[in-house]
Formats: structure tokens, sequence, C-alpha cells
């Protein structure tokens, strides 16, 4: 190992290769310095490391190998950044000697295992991102030796088990990062002892089931991530002591059905249903979910949704309903939601409005009602009455008429009592589809 003291006899010498306020100064490889250092040994990448900042970017170098030495003499290092480079191995005792080391990031390479005590020596360590890298398993000690790590990321890797045991020891954890990999099960007792974890990424794996007791220490947890896995049921037991869940990804898994339960959650404020197969709402499901603010239910196989459908959102305020199959709304389902702001229906299967179901919604700022099937008839009337009266909340474009005959492609909002109900014959009251009157005699009875 050399090392660089003069700070001034280097200056004159090495070109920066980034500027900013910690990265004067960078460790870099002896194949970049062997027409400045005519005294160096090494023949492989070894690294010549300038001491005068505790941090040492070597991000974006194309590294291929460290030696085992590179970060002997740094014992003061608190941040070193390894981030995409090509380096396909760690040497065991490369990071021994970095006591005070807090952050560690070695993302976007190329790892295909780490051994089980590489970390062991960082008891300092804080935030480690071994994420986009080749690992296909972890050794179960391997963050045994790392009790104040606050974040971990170890996304888009092809593990396909985590150990029991992985996680034992990180009782300050607060960022675990699980997603893009090929994880298919997980042990019940896998996030056991995990109390001040706010935030669980499992999106885009294989996951199938999931234990009642998966989630039990769960507690402090605010924003949980499943989307993309191949759930079919979500137990009310799962979910049940996540008291302070505030975000809930499970789009895009296999859901047909939600029992009444599962979302009695105090805290949450988000959920996201969307992609699954869902083709009904149990009234009531959001009773006790009364902070909810946004609701995501777009690609789902609904068809109806009934009155009570959305009981207890009293402060949703964006519902996103489109890229379903819904022909009817019951005419007060609105009415639970009075403070929402944006509502999506487009791309169903709506031929008309239930009459006064979007009074409702006098909070309303944004509405798109385009891609359904409008038949334009007297049951129109209402929505096109309605349009015209709130035109500057129309999102996107105007929504068209499907039909009948010539009246396919006119937009709803020129349509009038006249040209939809054919004449002073339909009632006001009790609007019907369009049906031909004819005068009928009557006769005197002899």
């Amino acid at each position: 190992m050399i090392v660089f003291r003069d700070r001034a006899n280097v200056s004159r010498k090495l070109k920066v290769y980034r500027a900013g306020t910690n990265m004067s100064w960078h460790c870099l490889s002896v194949k970049l310095f062997h027409k400045i250092c005519k005294h160096c040994e090494y023949k492989t990448c070894c690294l010549l490391c300038l001491v005068f900042r505790p941090i040492r970017d070597l991000g974006v170098n194309f590294l291929t190998t460290l030696n085992k030495d590179s970060f002997k003499h740094l014992p003061r290092l608190s941040q070193l950044d390894l981030f995409n480079n090509k380096i396909n191995h760690l040497p065991d005792k490369i990071f021994e000697q970095l006591w005070e080391i807090q952050y560690l990031t070695v993302h976007k390479n190329f790892l295909q295992e780490v051994s089980e005590g590489i970390f062991t020596d960082l008891k300092n360590l804080r935030t480690l991102d071994l994420s986009y890298n080749k690992l296909n398993s972890l050794p179960s000690r391997l963050f045994s030796g790392n009790p104040n790590l606050v974040v971990l990321y170890l996304s888009g890797n092809m593990v396909k088990m985590l150990p029991v045991g992985l996680f034992n020891n990180l009782h300050h954890l607060e960022d675990l990062d699980l997603s893009s990999n090929s994880i298919e099960a997980i042990h019940e007792t896998i996030f056991h002892g995990l109390w001040k974890v706010k935030r669980l990424n499992l999106a885009e794996n294989k996951i199938e089931n999931l234990h009642l007791d998966t989630f039990r220490d769960l507690e402090s947890l605010e924003n949980l991530n499943l989307r993309r896995n191949h759930l079919v049921v979500i137990s009310p037991v799962l979910l049940s002591n996540l008291v302070n869940l505030a975000v809930l990804e499970l789009s895009s898994n296999k859901i047909v059905k939600i029992s009444e339960g599962v979302f009695d959650l105090g805290s949450l404020k988000e959920l996201h249903l969307q992609q699954n197969y869902m083709y009904e709402l149990p009234e009531n499901l959001f009773l006790q979910t009364r902070r909810l603010e946004k609701l995501v239910l777009f690609s789902n196989t609904f068809v109806e949704l009934r009155e009570n459908s959305f009981r207890g959102l009293s402060n949703l305020t964006s519902l996103v309903l489109n890229n379903n199959l819904l022909k009817r709304l019951h005419p007060k389902i609105f009415s639970h939601v009075p403070n929402l702001e944006k509502l999506r229906l487009d791309s169903n299967s709506f031929l008309y409005l239930p009459m006064k179901s979007l009074d409702y919604l006098q909070k309303l700022t944004a509405i798109k009602l385009t891609k359904n099937p409008w038949h334009c008839d007297c049951n129109t009337l209402y929505l096109s009455t309605w349009i015209n009266e709130n035109s500057n909340k129309l999102w996107d474009s105007q929504p068209t008429c499907k039909g009948p005959g010539e009246l396919g492609g006119a937009e709803i909002r020129s349509m009038n009592f006249d040209s939809l109900c054919h004449g002073q014959w339909a009632s006001m009251i009790n609007l019907s589809a369009r049906i031909p009157v004819r005068p009928s005699t009557l006769t005197p009875h002899p």
C-alpha cells in the first residue's frame, strides 16, 4: 500500500476525476498511476489512497478486483462508495480495519457471493447497499457483526431463500429492501425482533403464501410493499399488528377476494390493490380504515359496486377505478366519500350513471369518464347536465356517446333533453330509455 501525504506535491501531478465538497481526493487504481508513481511494486489493481478526507468515492471506475489491503490504513474512513463497477469478488478481510465506517455501498457490481465474516468488524455501520449484484444466497450470520445497521438494501439480486436468523441482530434496522429477487417463501420468524423497521420492500419476488406470524413484530412499520408477487389470499391476522402502517402495496398479485377485517388498519393512508383479479368489494370492508386518503383499484374485474362498498372512507381524496368491467354503481355509493377530489371511472362498461350519484362529490376537482360505451338516451341526461355544470372538472378529454345510431361519437356534453329523450313525453322524475310514442285513440263504449 502506498500513501501520498504531501498534498501540494500530489496536487501538481494528479488530475482530479470528480469535483465536489467531499470528492476532491479519491482512491484510484495503480493502473491509473503508472505514469505518476514509478515506485509502485503492485502488478494487480490495488489502490493508492489519498487520506485527506474521511469519504472515498470509487464509483463508476470500471474496477474489477480489489486487493485485500486496499483499505488497510484508513481506520477513520466513514463512507466508502464502490457502486457501479465490475467487482466480482470481495476478499475476506478487505474491510477488517474500517472501524469507523458508517456508510458502505457496493451496488451495481457483479458479486455472486460474499463470505460470512466480511462485514464482522463494521460495528458502526449504519447503511449497507448490496443491491443489483448477482447474489444468489446469503450466509445466515452475514450481518451478525452490524448491530447498528439502520438501512439495508439487498434488492436486484437472485436470492431465492432468506436463511433463518439472517436479521437476528438488527434491532435498529429501519429500512429493509428485498425487492426484485427470486424469493419464493419466507420463514415465519425471519422478521421477528425487527421492532424499528419502518419500510419493508418485498416487491417483485415469487412469494405465494405468508405465514400469519410473518409481520408479528413489525409494529413500527409504515410502508409495506408486496407488489408483483403471487399472493392469492390475504388473511386479516397477517396485518393485524401493523398499527402504524400508512402505505400498503398489494398490486399485481393474484388476489381474487378480500375478506372483511383485512384492512382494519387505523393508520393506513394509501392502499394499492390494482392489477389483481378481484370481482367484488365486501360491504363495510373499509369501515375501520377511516384515515385512508388514496385507494387504487384499477385493472380488476369489478362489475358492480354496492352502496356500502366505500363506507368508512370519509377522508378519501383519490379513488382510481379505471380499467375494470363496471356496469353498475349504487346511486348512493359516493355518499361515503364526501372529501373525494380525484375520481377515475374511465375504461369501464358504463352505459349511464345513476341519477344524483355524482352530486355527493362537492369537493371533486378532477374526474375521468372516457372510454365507456355511454348509451345516449334519456338515462344519460343526468350525466350530460352534470358535465355541463362541472366542465372544469373533466380530466383529459370529453366522454362521447357509443350510440345509438347517429349519436355515436357525439360528445355527451352536447346532448340535451330533446336529443336524448325525443320530446316532452319523457318524465324528468323517472327517466326511461328512448321508446317510440304512438298516439292512441279512445273508443267510447256503446
